[in-house]
Formats: structure tokens, C-alpha cells, sequence
């Protein structure tokens, strides 16, 4: 039998660029699966890059080093692999998922992580204690056929890819919260899962149909959600956000989550609110039972969601497969007002397909629903992602004009009306000059902060993004005055509302 070594392990989360302190429940998660009789607090350090100032950790120490990425976070990350060379090293989170291929041909001895890390990091961990070397531990990987990883493999001369896998939620116990305490102290995002995946898991842009193989909607258990929900409260929070891509589900688990949320607040003297992601999709297949599930989240203190709307064009929703209508949409926002939510949506405004009369309905849309009241980010460019269903629709169209973007995971794609191309690269050019602000104010207003540096924070934002819905309605009408667009046209409006927002001009 081969002997273990106690090697000194460095697990590196790697920071968000959105200027919002997000609690990094993804190391707590991964934490609980580590080998305990190779792994503890006598040989790992965890290294948390966004939010703990001054932390210094010499690479030299360590033997083992593993990343959690983020997107924006590659070129960041390229500088700490220049000092890990000759470590053993795992590469993991949505940087991996997404783009394990190219990171292989890039990184060849590095081992990717291209799943859930649940699945696989015990044994990974395993075998990188009796692992001297790089190839020695990819050749254990190998042999022992451990799922969701990519490297390079010299015996094939190639890529090697493992089977997929999805890890069973049912038999995980909810995680330690680490630093809890520190993200409280600064006002951060306090999160938690209670499922992952999505009911309809159809959407053409959306990537975890990759990332969970295949699978839909799956919840942890009650038990689990119940006691991490008792445990952030005792603990301190006063607003917990469920991290789930989708987490209403069906009516079996909402109903669920509300009883549970009663319990754990019923003896509690201080208001606790909870927010969290769902799908127009989800929220119309409740059907008659609805109302009494909208009714039951905001009394026991489900107030916030985040909701997918992503267009209020139907022939874009056919595009992006979203399962649902413009009146679905109307209707679902609608009833969420009705029950006194605080609503944010996903708007994605244009694709390669985009056409004015398109950018018109949406425009429209926003205006006839009162989400410009809102302090949502409308005017967004369609992300497009490896993996997907549109973008492979894209390649066979050959409308895909780059290799993929690592660091920020999409590909650069031509729009096939030339004024809608315009048009979007200067929201682009806005979007530049004003999206850290907007990240900075976004997190004030999702934070604990004050009632009075919320309010501030959301009429700034909200004037910024008045600026963005301003331009695009000024370049329909524009357009529909001229029966053209000319960039001196779009300049000229642009300009205006770089003035009006109070922001900086420069040459586009």
C-alpha cells in the first residue's frame, strides 16, 4: 500500500468584479466533501481574494493548490499560475465548466473540474496525496475513471474528458458558513442553495443543461434546508438570498420552503426577508395555486425575486426558447406587484437577430409594464456561452467572428442588421463608462445598509439606467423618422445622455 503524505494544501477563491460582497458558500460547500484524515485545518489554508484585504500567502508553502474562478477572474488567475509551477493543481467553478477545453490546451498540466466539485474532489484529493508528479496524479484520475474533469493526457495526445455526473442532493448535509461573520460586518450577500437546476432547462443561451448533465430541477432536502436556514439566523443574518437557479421549483417545494421559513422565524424577534431567482415558466405552471403561493411567500418574508423576463418581443422568446409569451411575462409581473414584491429582471435586448421592430416591442414592453420604474439593467447584449444550444446555432450560421473569450466566457458574434450593431456598440460604450458604479450602487442596494444609502443608491442607479432606455427609444424614433440610422445620428443621441447621466464623454 502506498503511503500518504501530509501535503500542505491552498484553496483560492478567486474575486467577483461587481464591487458586492457575495458569501463564498461554493468554498463551504466543498470544504465538507475533503478527505478529513488528509485534509484539515493543520494543512489547508483557504485564500479568499475577494473580500479579505491583506491576506499574504507565500505559493511556496503549498503543494497542492486549488481555484475556485469567477468570470472576469482568468487574467488574475494566469499571474498566481506563473508562481505554481511544479504543484499539484485544481481548476474549478463556471471558468472550468465553461471553457475546460481551451483552459487544457492553454495549461496542460493542469486538471479541470468541469462539474459539480461534490462529485469528484474526495477522490481527487485522494489522489493527489500519493501523487508526486502531475502526470502521476492524471494518470490516477485516469485509471480510477473520477467524472467531471479535462486535462491534457499525454498517453492520448489529446484532451481527455471524464464521464459527466451530477452529484445527489439528498444526501448532503447543509455546509459550515465560514465567514459568515465577516460578510455580516460588511454588509455583504448573505446565500444558500435549496436546489440547483432549472424545471424547464430548455432556454438556448443557458449553460446548465452542461453543467448538470443533462439534469433538471433537483432540491436538497427539508432537513438540510431547514437547519441552515435556523443556523444563518442564530447566527445573524437578516436577509438571506437562495443562490438556486430556480428556487420555487414546484409547488411541493415552495410550500415546503415557506413552512420552513415560518418555523425558523416564528420565535425570532428581529424581521428576517429572503430572496431569491425563479422563471416566469415556474411561476405560471403553479396555475390556480398561484396566488396562494405568492401570498404565502411575502407573509413570510420572501420579498425579493430575481425573474429571467429576458425579452418583451415574442419572436424573441422563440429565439431563446423560453417556454413562455409577452402575456405570460405581463401577466406574471403583474401578479408579483399585486403581492407587494421588490422585483429584478433579466432583460437580454439584443442577439444576432435582433431587428429595430424587435428593439421597438421591448422598448414598449418596459414602459407598459413599469419595469423602467425598476432599477434593472434592460440593455444587454445576448452572452454567448460554450456549450449551448445558440451557439451552435450561431457556428452553422456562421455568425461567430472570435475565438471564445476566457475571461469573460463569450464569443464575439455579427449581428445581421448593421444598425442594430451600431446601436449596441454604444450601449456598449455607455455600459463601459458606467457599470462599476452600477455594480458599486447594486450592492449597496441588495446589502444591509441603511434605508438612506439604499434610497440614494437606487435613484442614482435608477437615473443611469433611465440613460440607456432614453438612447434606445431616441434611436427608434430616429430611425423610424429617417428610415435610417447614421453613426453621427447615434453619436449625437448618445452624447445627450452621457450629459444627462453626468458621466464623462470620450470618443467612440
Amino acid at each position: 500500500m502506498v503511503e500518504t503524505e501530509k501535503k500542505q494544501l491552498l484553496f483560492i477563491n478567486m474575486e467577483y468584479t461587481q464591487n458586492e460582497i457575495n458569501e463564498p458558500i461554493n468554498i463551504d460547500v466543498l470544504l465538507q466533501c475533503f478527505p478529513p484524515n488528509l485534509f484539515n485545518r493543520s494543512n489547508v489554508t483557504i485564500a479568499y481574494r475577494d473580500f479579505s484585504e491583506g491576506q499574504v500567502v507565500n505559493l511556496e508553502d503549498y503543494d497542492i493548490v486549488l481555484f475556485s474562478t469567477k468570470i472576469s477572474s482568468f487574467s488574475k488567475m494566469q499571474t498566481l499560475l506563473d508562481l505554481c509551477k511544479g504543484k499539484l493543481i485544481i481548476v474549478g467553478s463556471i471558468l472550468a465548466i465553461c471553457a475546460g477545453y481551451e483552459l487544457a490546451t492553454i495549461y496542460p498540466e493542469i486538471v479541470f473540474n468541469t462539474g459539480e466539485g461534490e462529485t469528484n474532489i474526495y477522490d481527487l484529493l485522494c489522489a493527489a496525496a500519493i501523487s508526486r508528479t502531475a502526470d502521476q496524479f492524471k494518470q490516477l484520475i485516469y485509471e480510477k475513471n473520477i467524472p467531471n474533469v479535462c486535462f491534457y493526457y499525454e498517453p492520448l495526445k489529446g484532451i481527455y474528458y471524464s464521464e459527466r455526473a451530477v452529484c445527489n442532493l439528498e444526501t448532503k448535509q447543509y455546509p459550515c458558513h465560514y465567514k459568515l461573520t465577516d460578510v455580516l460586518e460588511k454588509a455583504g450577500l448573505v446565500r444558500m442553495e435549496t436546489s440547483r437546476g432549472c424545471p424547464w432547462n430548455k432556454c438556448s443561451f443557458c449553460v446548465m443543461p452542461w453543467k448538470f448533465c443533462g439534469e433538471r430541477w433537483r432540491a436538497f432536502t427539508n432537513k438540510k434546508i431547514e437547519g441552515e436556514i435556523q443556523y444563518l439566523i442564530d447566527n445573524g443574518a437578516n436577509r438571506i438570498f437562495f443562490t438556486d437557479e430556480d428556487f420555487i421549483g414546484n409547488y411541493e417545494h415552495i410550500s415546503d420552503l415557506c413552512s420552513i421559513i415560518k418555523r425558523c422565524t416564528s420565535a425570532c424577534e428581529r424581521a428576517i426577508s429572503f430572496g431569491g431567482s425563479t422563471s416566469v415558466l415556474t411561476l405560471h405552471k403553479l396555475g390556480d395555486s398561484l396566488d396562494f403561493c405568492l401570498q404565502n411567500m411575502y407573509d413570510v418574508g420572501i420579498t425579493h425575486i430575481f425573474i429571467g423576463i429576458e425579452s418583451g418581443s415574442n419572436s424573441q422568446l422563440l429565439r431563446y426558447n423560453k417556454g413562455v409569451s409577452v402575456s405570460m411575462n405581463e401577466e406574471i409581473i403583474a401578479k408579483l406587484r399585486n403581492y407587494g414584491m421588490e422585483i429584478d429582471v433579466g432583460f437580454i435586448m439584443f442577439d444576432a437577430d435582433t431587428t429595430i421592430e424587435e428593439l421597438e416591442e421591448n422598448l414598449n414592453f418596459i414602459q407598459r409594464t413599469g419595469l423602467r420604474n425598476t432599477v434593472s439593467r434592460f440593455a444587454k447584449k445576448l452572452r454567448v456561452t460554450p456549450h449551448t444550444a445558440i451557439y451552435k446555432d450561431y457556428v452553422s450560421r456562421g455568425l461567430i467572428t472570435s475565438d471564445l473569450n476566457i475571461d469573460e466566457l463569450y464569443y464575439d458574434y455579427t449581428f445581421l442588421d448593421p444598425q442594430i450593431e451600431l446601436i449596441c456598440s454604444y450601449i456598449n460604450a455607455l455600459d463601459a463608462h458606467v457599470l462599476k458604479e452600477s455594480y458599486h450602487l447594486q450592492a449597496l442596494i441588495r446589502s444591509t445598509a441603511t434605508e438612506t444609502e439604499k434610497a440614494i443608491a437606487y435613484k442614482r442607479l435608477l437615473l443611469l439606467r433611465e440613460c440607456g432606455y432614453l438612447f434606445l427609444c431616441d434611436c427608434v424614433n430616429c430611425y423610424k423618422k429617417n428610415k435610417a440610422l447614421s453613426k453621427e445620428d447615434v453619436h449625437s443621441i448618445y452624447s445627450n445622455y452621457l450629459c444627462l447621466g453626468g458621466i464623462s464623454s470620450d470618443e467612440h
